[in-house]
């Protein structure tokens, strides 16, 4: 008797702590542990840009130009040299309407695609970003004969000619997909929150499709854009496996009669983030009270968390500025912001030196 009473008390002991784990966690934004004093970049107009990524000494950046939806800029100094554009909006051969990017490594990733799915996929090697433009140097990935799935867009890769997509098959129970273009196959990964939500499959597809992943090695992070939710995983088999919850607010959501989602008044606006190969960099945007932020507009904000890829919490920095969009430098030791200029009303490119 003494030994099974032992033994159920043990596993009670087992059973609570796992319990306390999980509702321990906090979804509070991370205290600030480190205030930046930025730089402003030297540069020529740079209206409409919204940071991209790094790659060793050059950032890369989404425009509006009618003549590149990308820009690239070297860092010489304080100075940003404007080098070449690239990713042309059209319907030609190696143009876009609608596309997304990811990098990982040394490529740019950039996912083609209509309102009804992905129709291609291009990866760009970025050891000459002169050479952005040169097709003959660009790796296609087929769509041909692969099954359209609906998708958000957002993507990344996983080697090996793998990529995780949010999307699935219209009104499945399915938010991710896996694109293998050497088994040439289009397959669902299960991933369906428990987030209480019960009405029609495609509402639910819609809240989640519209949510960033990114991947480092056998490891995906995943969040979408509402709520406060920001997990790592990694796929086993076709399915994802929670391993590290950080943030676990699902977006709180009813569907319209079209089935479009209707987000309830006052949710967490969500958490975007960037990634280099040894941290993760998040925005947790605050919730919105249409009085601005800081004499900035209302999407601005100035803090930045940093994790290690285990999600264990690193830091989080608040900038001198609010900013609009930021990227990691490729070796970590700067944060690039893009900000407002408040007298001007010009776009401006801050540096924040972190190590």
């Amino acid at each position: 008797m003494q030994l099974k009473y032992t033994a159920l008390i043990f596993s009670t002991i087992i059973v609570l702590a796992s319990c306390s784990g999980r509702r321990g966690i906090s979804n509070e934004r991370k205290p600030v542990t480190g205030e930046l004093k930025g730089t402003v970049m030297k540069s020529g107009s740079m209206s409409g840009i919204l940071l991209l990524g790094s790659y060793g000494d050059y950032l890369l950046f989404k425009t509006a130009d009618k003549d590149g939806k990308l820009a690239a800029y070297k860092v010489d100094g304080d100075s940003l040299i404007f080098v070449c554009k690239g990713i042309i909006k059209g319907r030609g051969p190696h143009e876009f309407i609608y596309n997304e990017y990811s990098m990982r490594s040394d490529t740019l990733f950039v996912l083609d695609a209509t309102p009804t799915g992905p129709i291609g996929l291009f990866g760009i090697p970025l050891d000459d970003i002169t050479a952005i433009s040169d097709y003959s140097r660009w790796r296609e990935y087929s769509m041909e004969g692969m099954p359209q799935i609906m998708t958000g867009l957002y993507f990344a890769s996983l080697g090996g000619g793998r990529f995780i997509v949010t999307g699935g098959k219209s009104d499945e129970k399915q938010i991710f997909s896996m694109l293998d273009f050497n088994k040439r196959k289009v397959s669902p990964i299960e991933f369906w929150p428990d987030d209480g939500y019960e009405g029609p499959n495609i509402t639910k597809q819609l809240v989640y499709d519209n949510g960033r992943v990114s991947s480092m090695d056998d490891k995906i992070l995943y969040a979408p854009s509402k709520g406060r939710y920001l997990a790592l995983f990694k796929e086993r088999n076709g399915s994802l496996k929670d391993w590290k919850t950080i943030y676990g607010v699902f977006p709180k959501f009813k569907s319209r009669k079209d089935g479009n989602p209707i987000f309830a008044e006052g949710g967490y606006e969500g958490v975007k983030f960037v990634v280099s190969e040894r941290k993760i960099y998040a925005h947790v945007r605050r919730q919105y009270d249409g009085k601005g932020y800081k004499g900035y507009p209302e999407y601005c904000f100035d803090e930045i968390e940093t994790y290690d890829w285990d999600g264990n919490f690193l830091g989080n920095y608040r900038t001198d500025r609010p900013y609009i969009t930021f990227v990691p430098s490729q070796d970590d030791k700067y944060i690039y912001t893009t900000s407002i200029d408040l007298s001007t009303k010009e776009d401006m490119v801050v540096r924040y030196r972190i190590e």
